[in-house]
């Protein structure tokens, strides 16, 4: 479907990408159920995208609007947008969303970036080095506790093979060796007589041979920690106010860069005159077809709200 050029006037999308109604606004046709129905998709998305559609009967009241009207439209619309995105319930709807979409969950937690891993890898290498091997003792240990009991079988003799070599061969770790030899020996009367208990022990000692936790509580304290915090880590990239910081200062960027009073061509299919505008987005094109005031007006509110979040 050819998307008309009002569509840009779904002031929802220049505002917070919802719609809402009053006053005027009532014109436009636009019930509850469309505002609800429009925000929640339009807040699912992580940036700008194609404006949403706009119905029919929408697109023919703004049409009988002066620009002027349409600006003062913008402004209305924006004031009850703010108040349903940013409200506690639709946040709860959001948070919800994508809990199940990104498995993201707010714990809270304070999350570092890749950055201040490495300054703090820097200041305290050896320590650095001890997480990375626990960290991998911990994600083995779970690939370990996951598997298939008869596919354990296999890895588990060629593991006490190597141990039992190592433990022979003199040096600062054949002492953690012959313990790992020792306990493998124990271990493997398990695979028969309990294949749980079998598969937990093995993770152990491959978690232990790694340099990571040595006992099963620890294992499972550790994974779930690393879990939480990628929900966490999900969490703060997907939250409601992040992603509408996001698409609004994206917008604003957009809003302001249009040259309004742009030439174009009278004649035949209508173009700019300046060959670089007809390489602009297509909703660079449609806010200079929209107006000056209406999108000037949209970005304003939209800083508005920026300063809020």
């Amino acid at each position: 479907m050819k998307r008309n050029i009002w569509l840009a006037l779904g002031f929802g999308a220049l505002i917070t990408s919802s719609y809402a109604w009053d006053g005027a606004l009532l014109r436009l046709g636009l019930k509850d159920v469309d505002i609800q129905r429009i925000a929640e998709q339009e807040c699912r998305k992580d940036y700008l995208g194609e404006l949403p559609y706009v119905s029919s009967t929408a697109r023919k009241a703004l049409k009988g609007m002066t620009e002027d009207e349409r600006a003062q439209a913008v402004r209305e619309v924006a004031a009850v947008a703010k108040a349903l995105v940013l409200s506690p319930s639709f946040e709860a709807a959001h948070n919800e969303y994508i809990k199940k979409r990104y498995n993201a969950v707010n714990y809270g937690m304070k999350v570092q970036s890749q950055e201040e891993k490495m300054q703090a890898a820097s200041k305290n290498p050896d320590a650095m080095m001890a997480d990375m091997q626990r960290q991998v003792g911990i994600q083995l240990a779970k690939s370990y506790s996951q598997m298939d009991v008869s596919s354990l079988k296999m890895v588990f003799d060629q593991d006490l093979e190597s141990w039992k070599k190592s433990a022979a061969r003199p040096g600062k770790e054949q002492a953690k060796f012959r313990q790992l030899l020792d306990k493998g020996t124990q271990l493997k009367a398990l695979q028969q007589s309990n294949p749980d208990e079998f598969r937990k022990g093995y993770a152990v000692l491959k978690s232990t041979e790694m340099g990571g936790p040595d006992n099963w509580a620890e294992l499972q304290a550790g994974g779930d920690a690393a879990a939480k915090e990628e929900q966490q880590k999900n969490f703060n990239q997907y939250a409601l106010r992040p992603v509408l910081k996001k698409k609004l200062a994206e917008f604003v960027k957009l809003a302001r860069s249009v040259d309004y009073e742009a030439q174009t061509t009278t004649t035949g299919v209508r173009k700019f005159v300046k060959p670089d505008y007809e390489r602009r987005p297509n909703n660079w094109k449609l806010l200079f077809r929209v107006g000056k005031a209406p999108s000037l007006a949209a970005a304003q509110a939209a800083e508005q709200v920026m300063k809020e979040l």
